[in-house]
């Protein structure tokens, strides 16, 4: 029995009765207890229209009527957020600092989770760590380039867009809200809204096991990466399979492949499970596709590819099947493009290609579209050309093309900032050279705005090596590989 519930209401009524009435009298207890219910439903009514009455204890709608009251239209809850959340927002934008320099910078912090640059030409702190001259994109026509007095009452900012790995979503209008909202009155504040610029670090990590090139590589579930099969370049062609733990740095061997290969691809397709299919073992090519089971340390055989195929590109998908494109036939190269679907262990042929191409490289874009480019065409010829392949309407589209024409890559997509990170390959000028080193090259591209920009270039980078994505989602695993020899070391490349 609890203060305000139907028993304790009941005892109390019982309490008033005169002596006469006996303890035990089922039909005056089945009455009372009628009256007894009504009141503790009204004394829990009281209770919670109580806790509605004060931030920290509201629920709800009361909690919206709350923020209504305070802000109008300016502080709303987003679709899916939590009381608790919504409530901190309400407290944080009632004791916000406004009207100063540091309340312009921690709205901006807390709306986006990035701080943003401020520059104020009559604050020549802002200026002399940059010798009197801002280096910074900041200034607006000219004026704000220098510390000075001729822009009073002015400030100059640079805002940066929440990341995708975030999960915000936030509009470049929110952003000019919330400076309104907290600028001093008879001031104005130029603004840039741009996304963050990310720098990149190169790091060594554990040397794969057997020195190897052509091999497959996915990421499970729980961070760690699978490597398979691969080309040892002595003539023979492997069937070893080894999964790489990131936060001991080392590798472990896991039950080999049911054949040895190379050329071949692999994809995660989620619950431990990684697909692996094509390649060949350097005098014929194969159509075969398994299915390797973390958890059960085991390879099961799926449906053949439709056809024989190696040095094609492989890509997950947002609704768990696989994208397969272009690759190289008995015959040359070709634009046939297929998915497979895991849950029905079926293949469906989709439109085909724009050009013919193998040894080429794709990923899955944020949007859910897919990204290929380059390769070696029909023509054998490298390819600069790089397409967008949409699902939904089975169609293909030309992209930017690449800076270089090129082939034997990866291409892998970062959750952290959406952006799509090539690495390696060999370009034009030393196709079919095989002993002459890789370009070593790191290209991105943005799909927003469907764009390359050369990021860096670094020793250890490869040729048919293989890269996967870690699940920090900001780090690739690139390992094997061939750089004027077989090389076994592996690289950590890491976006920031």
């Amino acid at each position: 029995m609890a203060t305000g519930d139907k028993d304790d209401f009941l005892t109390r009524i019982k309490s008033l009765l005169p002596r006469w009435f006996v303890d035990v009298s089922p039909v005056l207890n089945a009455l009372l207890s009628g009256f007894s219910f009504t009141q503790a439903f009204l004394y829990s009514l009281i209770g919670y229209a109580k806790l509605q009455v004060r931030i920290k204890t509201a629920t709800n709608g009361w909690l919206d009527m709350i923020a209504a009251d305070f802000f109008g239209n300016a502080v709303f809850r987003k679709l899916g957020q939590s009381d608790s959340s919504f409530r901190s927002k309400i407290i944080i934008e009632l004791f916000r600092e406004r009207a100063t320099r540091s309340a312009i910078i921690k709205i901006l912090t807390d709306l986006t989770g990035q701080t943003p640059d401020l520059l104020e030409p009559q604050r020549a702190n802002d200026y002399l760590a940059l010798g009197g001259y801002n280096t910074k994109p900041l200034s607006y026509n000219g004026v704000g380039a220098y510390a000075s007095n001729i822009a009073p009452y002015q400030a100059y900012v640079v805002a940066y867009r929440p990341t995708i790995a975030s999960g915000l979503i936030v509009s470049d209008a929110d952003i000019y809200a919330a400076i309104d909202s907290v600028k001093p009155v008879g001031t104005i504040v130029w603004t840039r809204i741009v996304d963050r610029p990310y720098t990149y670090s190169v790091t060594n990590a554990a040397a794969i096991p057997i020195p190897l090139m052509s091999m497959a590589s996915a990421p499970l579930p729980d961070g760690k990466v699978l490597s398979c099969g691969g080309d040892a370049r002595t003539g023979t062609v492997v069937a070893s399979a080894q999964i790489y733990d990131p936060n001991s740095d080392s590798w472990t061997n896991v039950s080999p492949m049911p054949i040895a290969t190379e050329g071949h691809r692999a994809v995660s397709i989620g619950g431990g499970k990684i697909f692996v299919c094509g390649g060949g073992d350097l005098r014929s090519g194969y159509q075969t596709s398994y299915i390797f089971d973390a958890n059960l340390n085991n390879w099961q055989q799926k449906t053949s590819m439709p056809a024989i195929n190696e040095k094609f590109s492989i890509s997950s998908m947002q609704d768990g099947k696989v994208f397969m494109c272009g690759g190289y036939l008995n015959t040359g190269a070709t634009g046939n493009t297929y998915i497979y679907n895991p849950n029905l262990n079926i293949w469906t042929a989709m439109a085909a290609m724009p050009i013919k191409v193998h040894s080429h490289a794709a990923c899955m874009l944020p949007n859910g579209k897919i990204l290929v480019c380059g390769g070696v065409d029909d023509f054998n010829r490298a390819s600069a050309n790089a397409y967008i392949y949409n699902p939904i309407t089975n169609s293909w589209t030309q992209a930017a093309s690449l800076p270089v024409k090129i082939y034997g890559h990866t291409l892998s997509m970062l959750p952290l900032s959406g952006l799509a990170i090539l690495i390696g390959g060999l370009d034009e000028t030393n196709k079919n050279i095989l002993h002459t080193p890789s370009n070593g090259r790191i290209y991105i591209y943005d799909y927003k705005t469907d764009m390359w920009s050369f990021n860096s270039s670094f020793t250890g980078v490869k040729f048919l090596h293989s890269a996967s994505v870690l699940g920090n989602g900001s780090s690739i695993l690139v390992c094997g590989g061939y750089n004027d020899g077989i090389f076994e070391s592996t690289n950590i490349y890491t976006q920031k």
